[in-house]
């Protein structure tokens, strides 16, 4: 009888020492895991930084895209009025 009683204890003892390594093992592989994730989401979140200031740089350029565009057809709008003042003056001094 005893001798059966220290074989199911040697027994349940690494049954026992079985799971716990596997919690162990579990444990880490959740660790890793969690660790990976928060690299990856710190990963995702640089992406968005970049994307964001990319956005920004963007924003600051179309804000001054219609003063440039002013300022590249203001001289030519001047030439087609002084044109067109130049023609009226033409036709009224051919209408004297």
């Amino acid at each position: 009888m005893k001798l059966t009683l220290e074989t199911q204890q040697i027994e349940m003892r690494s049954s026992f020492s079985e799971v716990h390594t596997r919690i162990d093992n579990l444990a880490n592989q959740l660790d890793l895991h969690r660790k990976e994730t928060a690299m990856n989401f710190r990963q995702v979140d640089l992406r968005f930084d970049k994307l964001e200031a990319r956005f920004e740089i963007l924003e600051a350029k179309v804000d001054k895209l219609p003063s440039e565009l002013a300022n590249i057809l203001s001289p030519f709008f001047r030439n087609v009025e002084i044109m067109l003042e130049n023609h009226e003056k033409r036709i009224c001094a051919l209408e004297q």
